[in-house]
């Protein structure tokens, strides 16, 4: 069992204190089964969440007059049977299925406005499928096609842009189909390289906005169709002994496909908060001494920041390195002390994005200058 207690100050008004305590606590069993080529594994599952939410206004940094206090549970019971299947040396069929059950339910304690208690079941079968060909001993390609449900979150079919209480009536599942084409390509001892073409297409896709009547607030609404299709790229190179470069690259293609809010049409628009384009690189020594350096880079293109595509949040390259030295102690112990800097050249960038925000204020900014950080990590191992 785990509990949490939270509470929070937020840039706005009108409930703009929150305090929950959570709860939270599930148990699982699973039993494998082989038989030569075949493997098998079936298990149950049950989750048990509580929260004991409560709002009040937010005073200028003090607690207010409350506006909200419901407890809202969410309960889930899950079965899966996975499969596997290895023809011979070359080829590994999979097949697995999954079924969901879930409970979700809203008890109001805050009645001056009403008693708007509730709940919510939901429940869905998920199957998948999916095959390995092992071409040579340096390539083998993958293929898979799996479907997912998720249900929002407490946190999201609480903020009811009724302003009441309970649950936002309106917010269904998000569902998804996706499919999965990739290779893995071993060339030789000093070279690696994976490539992946994937598309998702989804149902009721979740999307975060605000209303200007609740500034600062974040609600939530499904779109109608969403489609992403991309491809992810990553190369594997050793350069000399103890000298790696690691290269990822991903392109996002991510629209919408049929969605209206509001009396408008975003259908053809480009997601928001999703660059097109994404590369990571680093470029790491390990000697044999313990001493270890990494310099590592991360660069995205442009993003939109609302479902309008009438705004944008700029592109960035972020750098940074990272040092250390380990040292072993004994048979058992094992002392890492290390240091780094972050943002070596201090580039603006946009730290986070609020999505579909009123009066433009889509903006977080990032720290725009180097910062440094270091630690020590101790490790024993057992014999």
């Amino acid at each position: 069992m785990t509990n949490r207690d939270f509470a929070n100050r937020l840039a706005f008004q009108g409930g703009g204190w929150v305090e929950f305590q959570r709860s939270f606590g599930g148990v699982g069993v699973t039993y494998a089964y082989t038989s030569g080529p075949y493997r098998s594994q079936v298990g149950l599952e049950w989750n048990d969440q509580q929260d004991d939410r409560q709002r009040y206004n937010n005073d200028n940094g003090k607690r207010g007059n409350q506006t909200f206090d419901q407890i809202e549970k969410f309960r889930s019971t899950g079965a899966f049977w996975l499969n596997e299947l290895t023809l011979g040396k070359k080829l590994t069929l999979t097949a697995a299925t999954r079924y969901d059950a879930l409970r979700l339910s809203s008890d109001d304690a805050f009645l001056t406005d009403g008693n708007q208690s509730g709940e919510q079941n939901f429940d869905r079968f998920n199957p998948s499928v999916g095959a390995v060909f092992v071409a040579n001993n340096w390539a083998n390609v993958y293929a898979n096609v799996a479907s997912n449900f998720e249900t929002p979150t407490l946190t999201e079919l609480s903020a009811n842009p009724s302003n009441l209480g309970g649950f936002n009536p309106d917010l269904k599942p998000q569902r998804s189909l996706n499919y999965e084409l990739g290779s893995k390509f071993l060339i030789n001892e000093r070279l690696g390289l994976d490539l992946a073409l994937f598309q998702i297409n989804l149902q009721d896709e979740l999307v975060p906005y605000q209303l200007a009547t609740a500034p600062g607030r974040t609600f939530f609404r499904n779109a109608g169709k969403s489609l992403r299709k991309g491809i992810e790229a990553a190369l594997n190179l050793r350069l000399e002994e103890g000298l790696y470069l690691t290269l990822n690259y991903t392109y996002s293609d991510f629209s919408y496909e049929d969605y209206t809010a509001n009396g408008t049409s975003f259908a053809g628009n480009a997601q928001p908060a999703v660059p097109k384009h994404h590369l990571f690189s680093i470029l790491q020594w390990a000697h044999r001494s313990g001493f270890f350096i990494a310099a590592q880079a991360r660069s995205i293109s442009k993003v939109f920041v609302n479902d309008a595509n009438s705004a944008t949040a700029a592109g960035s390259t972020l750098a940074s390195m990272r040092v250390g030295h380990a040292f072993q102690l004994g048979k058992q112990w094992r002392i890492e002390p290390f240091a780094g800097i972050n943002n070596i050249f201090g580039t603006e960038y946009t730290g986070n994005i609020l999505l579909n925000a009123v009066g433009n204020r889509f903006y977080e900014p990032g720290v725009a200058q180097a910062s440094y950080y270091g630690g020590l990590k101790l490790s024993w191992k057992k014999n």
